[in-house]
């Protein structure tokens, strides 16, 4: 198990923040191709590299387009490295709309016949 990616690639660094948060994406691709750790631990580091990412971005981001834009940044890399793979599944996962919640219960539930 990974305690600190710092050990493996260094992708704990500070970030440098820029317009589409591109530097970060080019570290974390690169300290993800770099890495030689088992397909468990390459999985975990792509998922601290996605975390990175996300904290990269500017607050008012909207996540869908910017995971949708780093997605296709990233995937022609995908097939170097099990981590990128992994990191540009988890950028598609990312640019997907989350669900619109649908109200189960509540009072007028309770009330309702069955």
């Amino acid at each position: 198990m990974i305690r600190d990616a710092s050990e493996t690639t260094g992708l704990v660094a500070p970030l440098v923040h820029c317009a589409g948060s591109t530097m970060a994406l080019d570290r974390i691709l690169h300290g993800l191709e770099q890495s030689r750790l088992d397909s468990q631990e390459q999985v975990e580091l792509a998922r601290l590299g996605f975390l990175e990412w996300l904290w990269s971005l500017p607050y008012e981001s909207d996540i869908n387009a910017q995971a949708s834009a780093a997605h296709e940044y990233a995937c022609p890399m995908k097939g170097g490295a099990p981590a990128v793979a992994a990191f540009c599944d988890l950028l598609a996962a990312a640019s997907q709309p989350l669900p619109t919640p649908v109200r189960t219960g509540g009072p007028r539930a309770r009330r309702t016949p069955r």
